[in-house]
């Protein structure tokens, strides 16, 4: 998976509930960070 991790190509993925009330964003930089955000009205 390293080598996926470049410029170019940053894997992200975004869901959102069963009632549509909350969306999760998560996206895997290249440095080995991870950022999470939720957003719940």
């Amino acid at each position: 998976m390293g080598g996926l991790l470049t410029e170019r190509f940053v894997p992200e993925f975004t869901v959102v509930s069963l009632d549509s009330r909350v969306l999760l964003n998560t996206t895997d930089w290249g440095n080995g960070t991870v950022s999470t955000i939720a957003i719940r009205p």
